[in-house]
């Protein structure tokens, strides 16, 4: 159980748990999540030692229930909500269940009550879909329990996501029970009493949250929702309508497509893409004014601001970087390794075709008003100085030596910077130079840190600058598994474009422009025909063979990290 400034209630809730389990082997792990209301003193009244307390600094909520995961001693683990109860019906029907060697994870009933305890109804185990591999169960905290083999495997709860935790961990936790060869149980009767606000006292009901949340999982379980288009297409539409009341009409336009494109027989979803294409109408159904206050925020980032949080607390960030669930990754390969200079024409991942127009976007940009042009990982220079030198006031290439060697050879009247990218004192001097636009094409799939090296780019663009970054999109290349590894073994990870936005934003910045492009000298084959024309036949999502992509960004304005 976490418990953070709950001190009114957190003793009942225990007790309920202990009352329901008395009898059974059992221990409660309290999760202090830095409560600063008189829970610490309230805690300290216990004495059962069935009971274990653990005080720590204020992470956030899936931060702190993986903190409990490891501190259990237990074959199983529930999670109980520190404003709810456990029923009876716990160790009546719900315990018996864990001895079964042959099941992974079980559930009950849970009994939903008001903000006054009244009861409003009775919410039972049901069929979760393919989405859960068929499981029949529930995924509401206190009403299910895990094998902790289990749990240790799918990797608990995932940190900084801002919604749906539950339901997220559940999509893992059902996979890892068929790897293992285990099955799911579940019973009819309540067995926790689980306090339903209102719809407008609900702060996962925030917009920007929900946003975030189902994004993010839509794009680590885009394998399972490809399973089960009809799940698939309501989370497209949930995803689209929290934009639309965020005002972010191309984000609401896009996931909106994406249900018609996933569900094409569904009249509402057609309307819906309709309406976000009629500014009066977006804004009068789905305008800021219609979301519940009780659901806003003080903080505009909260996808941010977590990682920013995870990062300063040392936590493990692997999960950050917005890939599908067990994608693989390639192992880091130097650009100089085995002696054979990335930046040589004809090497294998240095093709240009691929940043052409990348850079033929930042000369347009540099003439509209960007004259001072910072490329970092420029390479040999090649096309920083042929195609955006002539269109800008000032250029300037930065990149490891071997690149800047041959950049200074080859174009020795430019200006050209030798820097370890991995060195915090070469950016500090990158800072200094307050470029207007700073590059960086197809670098980020080639670091261990994509977001350390993003948010160093925002550094550099400060206040005023913007910020394009281009990387392959994995959905758009060929014979590429969207579970990695990359075909090209100096890219440890690749993204499609939902992914690589949703990193941006973690990243801090606020995207204004997304572009796909042509690879150069690109031409249809037969194949790409015989493609195109069965998905229209189909009435599938055409091919689409624009595989790099180029984010136009800028710097969010600065705000204080909050995860309560």
């Amino acid at each position: 159980m976490t418990s953070f400034n709950r001190a009114d209630v957190v003793l009942d809730t225990i007790a309920s748990i202990v009352d329901s389990l008395d009898g059974h082997s059992f221990e409660v792990v309290v999760e202090d999540d830095g409560s600063t209301d008189g829970t610490r003193d309230r805690l300290a009244t216990i004495t059962d030692d069935r009971v274990r307390v653990v005080h720590r600094d204020n992470q956030g909520l899936a931060v702190a229930r993986n903190r409990g995961i490891e501190a259990t001693l237990g074959e199983w683990v529930a999670f109980c909500d520190d404003d709810d109860a456990f029923l009876p019906g716990w160790g009546s029907d719900l315990f018996p269940l864990l001895a079964d060697e042959s099941l992974g994870y079980v559930a009950g009933a849970a009994e939903l009550v008001d903000e006054s305890g009244r009861p409003t109804g009775v919410d039972g185990p049901h069929d979760l879909g393919p989405l859960y591999q068929g499981f029949r169960g529930h995924y509401l905290a206190g009403s299910f329990a895990v094998r902790r083999s289990v749990l240790v495997a799918a990797g608990g709860y995932l940190p900084a996501l801002s919604s749906s935790h539950q339901s997220e961990l559940l999509m893992r936790v059902a996979a890892c029970c068929v790897d293992a060869g285990l099955g799911a149980a579940s019973t009819s009767v309540p067995v926790a009493q689980i306090e339903r606000r209102a719809a407008g006292d609900r702060p996962m009901q925030n917009p920007r949250w929900l946003l975030d949340g189902t994004r993010w999982i839509l794009a680590r379980h885009r394998e399972r929702f490809d399973a089960d288009p009809d799940e698939l297409a309501s989370w497209n539409s949930v995803a689209a309508v929290a934009a639309a009341r965020l005002e972010q009409w191309d984000v609401a336009r896009h996931f909106a497509d994406e249900a018609v494109r996933t569900r094409p027989g569904r009249p509402a979803a057609w309307m819906r893409a309709a309406a976000m294409r009629l500014p009066a109408v977006s804004r009068r159904k789905w305008s800021a004014s219609a979301v519940p206050s009780a659901g806003s925020s003080t903080d505009p980032y909260p996808l941010r601001s977590s990682v920013e949080s995870l990062q300063s607390a040392g936590a493990d960030t692997a999960d950050r970087f917005f890939l599908p669930w067990r994608y693989v990754e390639n192992a880091p390969n130097s650009a100089d390794r085995d002696g054979n200079p990335f930046w040589e024409d004809g090497v294998e991942g240095n093709d240009v075709r691929y940043q052409h127009a990348v850079y033929r976007w930042a000369a347009r940009l540099a003439r509209a008003g960007a004259p001072v042009v910072l490329d970092v990982g420029c390479g040999s220079g090649d096309k920083l100085a042929k195609v955006v030198a002539p269109a800008a006031g000032t250029t300037i290439g930065v990149d490891q030596a071997s690149g800047i060697r041959l950049a200074t050879e080859r174009f020795p009247d430019h200006r050209w910077i030798t820097a370890d990218l991995a060195d915090d004192d070469a950016w500090d001097a990158l800072v200094e130079l307050r470029p207007d636009l700073t590059m960086c094409s197809d670098v980020v799939e080639h670091v261990e840190d994509p977001i350390e090296l993003l948010q160093r780019l925002g550094r550099v663009a400060g206040d005023t600058g913007r910020v394009l970054v281009s990387t392959p999109d994995r959905s758009r290349l060929e014979s590429v598994p969207q579970s990695g590894p990359p075909r090209n073994p100096r890219h440890i990870r690749e993204w499609n474009a939902d992914e690589f936005r949703l990193l941006l934003e973690a990243a801090g910045f606020e995207v204004l422009e997304e572009r796909h492009f042509l690879p150069r000298r690109y031409s249809p084959t037969r194949t790409d025909v015989n493609r195109f024309v069965h998905r229209l036949l189909h009435l599938r999502p055409l091919p689409d063979r624009r595989s790099s992509m180029a984010f136009l960004v800028r710097p969010q304005p600065a705000s204080s990290p909050t995860i309560a």
